[in-house]
């Protein structure tokens, strides 16, 4: 998956939409939410709404893609009310994985 990023990543820089670069950012925080799982021993590789598996998310998670969903969007999102509103945020943990 790191792979298919980078390579996404780096092919949507070269469009100049700044809009669909945001996908990567979507992206790369389904792989940190799959590496998280996978530390944690949790199955991840099926996990979607079809499955009924699914990742473990925080509320600085379901901010920051928020916050993608918007920038490609617009505040759609924001506004409409059957969107909840993200949890409190947590602090952020030192030593997570990261993808980069």
């Amino acid at each position: 998956m790191q792979a298919a990023w980078m390579t996404f990543y780096r092919d949507a820089a070269s469009i100049g939409c700044h809009a669909f670069l945001e996908f990567s950012g979507l992206m790369a925080k389904f792989i940190d939410l799959c590496r998280q799982a996978e530390a944690s021993g949790e199955p991840w590789l099926r996990a979607n709404v079809h499955s009924g598996q699914h990742l473990a998310f925080e509320g600085h998670d379901v901010d920051y893609l928020l916050e993608k969903l918007e920038c490609i969007y617009g505040m759609h999102f924001r506004l409409d009310q059957r969107v909840p509103a993200a949890p409190p945020a947590e602090p952020r943990r030192r030593g997570r994985a990261s993808v980069r």
